[in-house]
């Protein structure tokens, strides 16, 4: 009679299939419930629910022991144990685990965000992935403490080639590895700075300090050209494009004198006279974005 009809054979009903498997049926269930094991027909009674023959194979071949083992896991075990998942960018099997923790509702918690993140990566949705990113970083200061590990770990098991997923994964990885304090842009920030000598700083801080005040000396000059201007009943209106163009001239300025400072008695006359102006201390330069890669070591200082 099977072989006559084998599709009724290809499924039995989940009771049947616990013993199979060596469960009761209220293991079985939270078995099923975490999405381990794939319903082939879902029925509001128990007693309807089946599963496939092949799953059931399937399940047999894990074992009864780890099934449970898996269904057990709390959202930690639930987040590391499939990050191989992301390595291997299988998607399926990675938006399965992401269903799996999202399940818990523990908004507490950092790994359904972190590993949400990893899944957008892998599909190549790298605005969703910033998204998620920038969501991590509006936390407060322990809850970015508690992230920062499941995000390495996250990134670690990234494999990605294109260049936006390649740059993001180093500054996640320069982050949790303290290049940065936390992962929130503070390069704007009026306290907590600190002064340092100048001979402490690398030379781009260095150089940065010579740029900068040869910008502000730029800037000076507008304003007073431009409240010149008002008090001759002439516009003085400061226009966008005036700004920006003054401060490109006195980068260029600022690069043409340092490259010429050995040919040009100008151009050394110039730069001499805005490092000569330099205080003793000064709060370094900061990056406004965080590059890894081009951070130099500090070239005295300890």
């Amino acid at each position: 009679m099977m072989l006559d009809s084998p599709e009724a054979y290809a499924e039995i009903p989940i009771a049947v299939a616990a013993i199979e498997l060596g469960m009761t049926l209220n293991e079985m269930l939270g078995v099923v419930r975490e999405g381990i094991l794939e319903l082939s027909f879902k029925s509001i009674f128990r007693e309807g629910t089946r599963v496939s023959r092949d799953e059931l194979s399937r399940a047999i071949g894990i074992g009864a022991a780890e099934l449970l083992r898996i269904a057990g896991q709390n959202l930690g075990e639930i987040f590391y144990d499939p990050l191989c998942h992301l390595h291997a960018v299988n998607i399926e099997a990675a938006e399965k685990t992401l269903e799996r923790m999202e399940r818990f509702r523990d908004y507490s918690s950092p790994y359904p965000t972190v590993y949400q993140a990893g899944v957008e990566f892998i599909r190549g949705d790298f605005a969703g992935a910033m998204s998620s990113i920038e969501h991590i970083g509006g936390s407060d200061i322990g809850e970015a403490a508690a992230l920062l590990r499941p995000l390495k770990a996250m990134a670690e098991a990234l494999t990605v080639e294109d260049h936006p997923a390649v740059v993001i994964r180093e500054q996640i990885l320069a982050v949790a590895g303290g290049a940065k304090k936390s992962p929130f842009d503070e390069t704007y920030r009026t306290w907590g700075s600190t002064s340092e000598y100048f001979a402490a700083m690398d030379e781009n801080q260095r150089h940065a300090m010579f740029i900068a005040n040869v910008i502000f000396e730029a800037i000076r000059k507008y304003k007073f050209t431009k409240l010149i201007q008002s008090i001759r009943m002439r516009t003085g209106e400061a226009k966008e494009e005036e700004f920006e163009r003054v401060i490109r001239n006195a980068v260029f300025t600022a690069l043409e004198a340092e490259g010429t400072y050995h040919e040009s008695p100008s151009s050394r006359l110039f730069v001499d006279k805005f490092v000569e102006l330099f205080p003793k201390r000064w709060i370094p330069a900061e990056q406004i974005a965080l590059l890894p890669a081009a951070r130099k070591p500090s070239s005295g200082g300890e």
